[in-house]
């Protein structure tokens, strides 16, 4: 779902190597009913320098249409090797 927010493009030319290095916290704190229309957001929360990496850490929230609670809130961890 979030690769369309820049699926054209790569959002890091430099890197030779761009790895899912997994999830910290992910909630459901709001049901989705079949049919409803939701979009996600990501927001960079963290950058940490590691020995040949950098650690990059997004929050992803999903939103459900007309409602004001998100239907999930993930915290995800991508390693950039240079």
């Amino acid at each position: 779902m979030t690769n369309t927010i820049s699926s054209s493009e790569n959002l890091f030319p430099e890197a030779r190597m761009v790895v899912n290095y997994g999830l910290n916290q992910v909630r459901f704190p709001y049901p989705v009913k079949s049919g409803s229309r939701v979009r996600a957001r990501t927001r960079i929360v963290g950058v940490e320098p590691k020995n040949n990496s950098i650690e990059l850490l997004n929050e992803i929230s999903i939103e459900v249409e007309n409602r004001k609670r998100f239907a999930c809130v993930a915290e995800t961890v991508f390693r950039l090797y240079f």
